[in-house]
């Protein structure tokens, strides 16, 4: 799921381009290292401070038991967070990010 506000100036069709590139040249050509360890170390943070305190923790754990049927759910995403490789990124870009399955829609003001 991607979602977006053009910038000031600038247009939905020319948001939508530039993500449909974006999607596109990831399918083609991966990430790189780089991103995919300020991915890791994004959600790890993120998961960090999910648990910063006893109510958060709470909430993060029975969301996950709520979800999943297995509060333990949380700690296994992150153990595979880790292993992810940039070949584990490709070939699921090659088998999520196709061109034929993107579906856009925009909410617009209405108009007076």
């Amino acid at each position: 799921l991607v979602v977006g506000v053009p910038a000031p100036g600038r247009t939905y069709d020319e948001l939508e381009k530039a993500v449909l590139e974006e999607i596109q040249s990831i399918r083609e050509h991966g990430v790189t290292a780089d991103e995919l360890e300020r991915v890791k170390k994004t959600a790890q943070s993120h998961f960090i401070y999910s648990l910063r305190s006893n109510s958060n923790m709470a909430d993060t754990l029975s969301y996950y038991e709520t979800l999943t049927g297995d509060y333990a759910t949380i700690f296994k995403i992150q153990e595979d967070l880790e292993k992810t490789t940039l070949e584990d990124l490709k070939k699921a870009a090659q088998k999520y990010l196709d061109p034929a399955l993107v579906m856009t829609g925009r909410l617009l003001p209405e108009k007076k």
